[in-house]
């Protein structure tokens, strides 16, 4: 149900955030929803993944850090769809 372009966080079933984006109709990357910093949860903020602890700003889909303080880009996290589920490989 995501949109493409567009990038969702949800929680795994380890309780652990994960942000979502669909790049094309069938490509779903996933990587953590959570900071690099100090692991503050992760919200979309205008395409883009924001902490609102500290003001780290993450890029969809790669998750790479276009402000800090985050030290480090998103882990990705591989997923694969099967139907109308992601599901973590």
């Amino acid at each position: 149900e995501v949109p493409v372009g567009d990038v969702v966080v949800v929680t795994s079933s380890s309780d652990w955030p994960i942000a979502l984006t669909r790049t094309d109709e069938t490509t779903v990357v996933a990587m953590s929803g959570m900071c690099t910093h100090q692991r503050c949860a992760l919200v979309p903020q205008d395409g883009d993944l924001y902490c609102n602890c500290h003001g780290a700003l993450f890029a969809v889909p790669d998750g790479a850090v276009i402000e800090g303080p985050a030290p480090e880009p998103l882990p990705p996290i591989e997923v694969t769809v099967e139907g109308t589920d992601v599901v973590m490989s």
